[in-house]
């Protein structure tokens, strides 16, 4: 899959949060990369923290920008990160998996 670096226009909710971590799941078949479903979570979170800084959905779109920057910094070095884009990164498929049901325990609390 050929992924675009422009930013995803989808509204700040949960839903919209769904559908991204259900298109990461998809891993190399989204029609996202997860650096775009990343920058998208971190925007998310300023924008939460503006709203109301104890919103449930910060620390769920907070983790995703967390764990992308973790992923990164432990499995690539500078050199390899010199050698292609981040937008042709993925993160492992269980961590969407597991953002969808902290989601899902959000939504029914």
């Amino acid at each position: 899959m050929s992924w675009s670096d422009s930013e995803i226009s989808l509204e700040f909710d949960a839903e919209n949060l769904r559908q991204l971590l259900l298109q990461g799941q998809k891993g190399t078949q989204s029609n996202y990369c997860h650096f775009q479903i990343v920058r998208w979570c971190g925007l998310l979170v300023q924008y939460l923290r503006q709203q109301d800084n104890l919103h449930p959905l910060i620390d769920i779109a907070d983790d995703v920008v967390v764990q992308w920057e973790l992923h990164l910094a432990t499995n690539y070095t500078v050199t390899q990160m010199d050698k292609f884009s981040q937008s042709d990164l993925v993160l492992p498929k269980q961590h969407f998996s597991h953002w969808l049901k902290l989601l899902d325990r959000h939504n029914h609390v």
